[in-house]
């Protein structure tokens, strides 16, 4: 099996398999005779043999097992970019009743990062007391490797809270929210589709002369639908399974960000600096397949408990200016900044296949993540009399590694 392997993943299944097939042949059950069958084309020695067997391990290996992770961190970073514009918005001076429009952003936005010009329309403005919802979209892909298949996704979710105002500088709330995350494997591999409930404190403090401070902490509950599809020829049969499962996972994150604007008339500008850590669990789950008796029925792979870490830091400088126009103000924005990954380990995921009576394991290895790379957002922000403001922008993530992600963002801002 060894010599039609040719990634690091695809070596650990076939010593599975490899293993695993001698002890189970001749008991009649699907894994056996699909095993024996990738086996026996494996050592044929026939070069169109060999070819498929390759594609069938590469098939059968589950290389989207660190997939969920990568959803549930994509959902959060929704929560946070909605809470982030709420701050903005308080530290802007907003009360009472808030509804703003939805915002769209890239995988590569940092929620923390600056303070982007914001006006939110308040009701009750003499009260301390603050209700908002936010809406936000977010869109990436990544190129598949050795490790992992290429993917991509779509996020969106809203969140709801009400804050208190103690003082004219210090807020604090609670939040909850709601997010959708859709991912699609390359080359119609599958898909996993995440919902994710979530509950927030944050808060924000605020100086005269441009100091702020923001901290967010939050946790989520993330159910998976997954379906992973398996599809080959072999031997000249073709096989076309689905890997199903459903199961659930939780995080919470912790995130402290601030800055200092300066201002020298019309601009403004300023560093910025977040901090922010993320802990990530997912369930173990078996997969069923979509046809248990047919040709691969007996692929489905039970895949152990997966935790991650992650701590990473964002140095940045904001940079905007206020243009006076007929119909209001005009505000060109630009903010770049440094993201540094501290916890870089690459993940190993155990699992078996469900019907190997023996339990022989493999395991899953995952691309290590970039230590560092880059953020640049342009934006423009206009505010218009009577309150409404809109906003365009562009966001690009620089110097990480397969992550290609070019983000285009509009919005409004209505008052009430």
């Amino acid at each position: 099996m060894q010599r039609v392997a040719f990634t690091e993943n695809t070596r650990s299944t076939a010593h599975a398999i490899g293993t695993g097939c001698p002890q189970v042949v001749g008991t009649g059950t699907r894994f056996s005779e699909d095993c024996t069958d990738l086996v026996v084309a494996a050592a044929s020695g026939d070069k169109r043999r060999e070819e498929q067997s390759t594609q069938t391990l590469s098939v059968v290996t589950v290389d989207q097992a660190t997939v969920p992770l990568s959803s549930s961190r994509a959902s959060l970073s929704t929560q946070l970019q909605n809470l982030s514009s709420r701050l903005t918005a308080l530290r802007a001076g907003a009360t009472g009743l808030s509804v703003r429009g939805l915002q769209m952003a890239g995988l590569g936005e940092q929620p923390l990062a600056g303070g982007a010009a914001s006006a939110d329309g308040a009701i009750f403005s003499d009260e301390r007391v603050g209700v908002f919802v936010n809406g936000s979209y977010s869109s990436g892909d990544k190129d598949g490797t050795a490790n992992e298949d290429g993917l991509g996704f779509d996020a969106w979710g809203f969140t709801a809270g009400v804050d208190y105002r103690f003082t004219d500088a210090f807020v604090l709330g609670l939040a909850l929210g709601f997010g959708e995350n859709v991912t699609k494997i390359d080359r119609n591999g599958g898909r996993l589709d995440t919902k994710t409930f979530s509950v927030s404190a944050y808060g924000t403090y605020f100086l005269d002369d441009g100091l702020y401070l923001d901290g967010i902490l939050t946790y989520s509950d993330n159910d998976y639908d997954q379906r992973r599809n398996l599809n080959y020829v072999l031997d000249n049969t073709l096989v076309r399974q689905t890997a199903s499962a459903d199961y659930d996972g939780s995080q919470w994150s912790m995130a402290i960000g601030g800055g200092y604007q300066f201002s020298n008339g019309p601009w403004s500008y300023g560093p910025t600096l977040r901090l922010e850590y993320v802990s990530a669990s997912v369930d173990g789950y078996a997969e069923q397949m979509s046809n248990p008796n047919l040709p691969g029925g007996g692929w489905a792979a039970r895949l152990n408990k997966l935790d991650q870490e992650s701590f990473t830091s964002s140095i940045g400088f904001d940079v905007s200016r206020a243009v006076s126009m007929e119909w209001g103000v005009l505000s060109p924005q630009l903010n770049l900044s440094w993201i540094h990954e501290f916890k870089d380990d690459a993940l190993n995921i155990n699992g078996v296949f469900v019907e190997d009576p023996n339990r022989n394991r493999f395991s899953v290895t995952s691309d290590r993540p970039d230590s560092d790379y880059f953020n640049a957002r342009i934006a423009v922000a206009a505010q218009m009399a009577g309150g409404t403001s809109a906003f365009l922008y562009y966001n690009k993530v620089f110097g990480y590694k397969n992550l290609d992600v070019d983000s285009f963002g509009a919005g409004v801002r209505m008052a009430f």
